[in-house]
């Protein structure tokens, strides 16, 4: 991606915060509540507190395992196909995940999603081509607990190629995830040179690193394979009311993730991510696609690329609970800012209600406002054909332009024609609800017509011992 459109703060104001991220770090420090990862950090850190599980680290030691993380690296497909190079050219789209809601397809309602919603929003991600990173977009609720996750991962890997972002509870999920994945590319090696699946670790805001999440992050980075850390600040709740504090307490978390996993495995590659925001202080409730969580991860891209991490950023993000001109507005705010910034990949597809729902309406939706918010960040081409002077000459004063070849050569990759809107509405029928109308008619035929990879039976039967192996292991466990 060439310069970023859009930057939130100039050197010196990043420099402020750096410094301020490095003191948060030195004299606040942060909690590893895994016993087994806070015996490997000590072995690489000066100042540990075995007892009170905090761990503090200087600028030196930060930034020597920082500068071990991959500057570049490769979310693979598994077929190939759409691969994604980080950094990224033009950010690429990724889906929201993982409530315990759905808006049913048929019906309009809403209810708790299941393994079933699990496959039909996987296969509607296979389709669209806006959506190029997959994460499993709902829980599959009526699934036990104890295996529901494994069920969403298998769902989603028989129902799309596109890259696959899941996050792993524990040790023994990640594990699950490692050998299935591993299984599918052939061998862990082939899987470490086309990574086809990466894991979500979410620190928890204040400076904590939860037990089963770190030692998934650590046993993905053992084995090779991306993490995105990812940190979820609410201003004047879980961060500092302030935007620069709230940044700087999110930029600590990720940083110190990042260094943990570099410790277990230097060169582990990591994506640097943001998605926070505001809260209404009225209500507690958290503001999703407020405006000041726009402009956090607009500064957060900053600081990734002041790192030379790749990143992943929050956005087309919506408190409003139904597809409508709210949700929009919000949408469209929060998706457009982070990609302005350069935003490698930016995550919410299909997410509505402070991403506590998730939409095959609202995928379609979001979809169709994506095609237009990458547009501003196209390169614009200064060439003989598009400054058109032939054309110019051709049609003349008071002549028209529909005639001509040049429009006709042009018009497609020049312009981007609405496919959900015709634009001759019946005076009866507002324009929005058509527009959701449209939405589902789209999705429908999709999911009509639309076949789904799925697996050679050979590969099936394999797949399916591993997870009945890891899936009666987990019941055993937490059953």
């Amino acid at each position: 991606m060439g310069a970023p459109l859009l930057e939130l703060f100039d050197k010196d104001a990043l420099d402020r915060i750096h410094e301020l991220t490095v003191d948060i770090l030195s004299k606040v420090g942060f909690l590893i509540e895994s016993r087994p990862v806070l015996e490997m950090v000590r072995e690489h850190v000066s100042r540990v507190d075995m007892e009170k599980k905090r761990v503090w680290m200087d600028e030196s030691e930060l930034m020597e395992w920082i500068k071990k993380a991959p500057k570049e690296l490769t979310l693979a497909s598994r077929d190939g196909k759409n691969d994604l190079p980080h950094p990224a050219k033009i950010s690429y789209g990724a889906t929201d995940g993982q409530p315990v809601e759905v808006f049913d397809l048929e019906t309009g309602a809403r209810r708790h999603s299941t393994y079933a919603d699990c496959i039909q929003l996987a296969k509607l991600a296979d389709a669209l081509p806006q959506v190029q990173i997959y994460w499993p977009m709902v829980a599959a609720t009526d699934k036990d607990p104890a295996v529901c996750s494994y069920y969403e991962l298998t769902a989603s890997m028989e129902s799309t190629t596109k890259h696959i972002q899941h996050g792993a509870h524990d040790t023994d999920e990640a594990d699950f995830q490692i050998e299935y994945c591993s299984a599918i590319a052939g061998s862990l090696k082939n899987l470490q040179r086309k990574p086809f699946i990466s894991n979500t670790h979410t620190p928890m805001s204040p400076l904590l690193l939860d037990k089963g999440q770190i030692n998934a992050a650590v046993a993905y980075a053992k084995a090779g394979l991306p993490n995105i850390h990812l940190v979820m600040v609410i201003l004047g709740s879980s961060g500092p009311v302030t935007m620069p504090g709230a940044i700087a307490q999110g930029n600590a978390e990720i940083l110190a993730s990042i260094a943990v996993c570099e410790m277990a495995n230097p060169g582990s590659p990591s994506i640097y991510s943001f998605e926070s925001g505001s809260m209404d202080m009225r209500s507690g409730v958290f503001l999703s696609g407020s405006i000041e969580g726009a402009l956090m991860t607009a500064g957060a891209c900053q600081f990734a690329k002041r790192y030379s991490l790749p990143n992943q950023m929050g956005g087309l993000a919506a408190s409003g609970a139904i597809p409508g001109f709210e949700v929009g507005i919000q949408k469209a705010i929060s998706g457009l800012i982070p990609v302005m910034a350069g935003a490698d990949s930016v995550v919410g597809i299909g997410g509505i209600n402070r991403s506590g729902v998730e939409s095959c309406i609202q995928m379609v939706l979001d979809c169709e406002a994506w095609r237009s918010i990458v547009r501003t960040v196209e390169d614009i081409r200064i060439d003989e054909n598009s400054l058109a002077m032939k054309a110019i000459e051709e049609v003349g004063p008071g002549g028209t332009y529909l005639r001509s070849l040049h429009t006709l050569r042009n018009f497609k990759k020049e312009t981007i024609i609405p496919e959900l809107v015709s634009g001759h509405s019946s005076k009866d029928i507002p324009k929005e609800e058509e527009m959701i109308a449209s939405a589902r008619k789209k999705a429908k035929k999709i999911l009509a017509e639309h076949k789904s990879p799925g697996f050679e039976p050979s590969m099936k039967k394999e797949l399916d011992g591993i997870f009945k192996r890891h899936a009666d292991l987990a019941m055993k466990t937490h059953g």
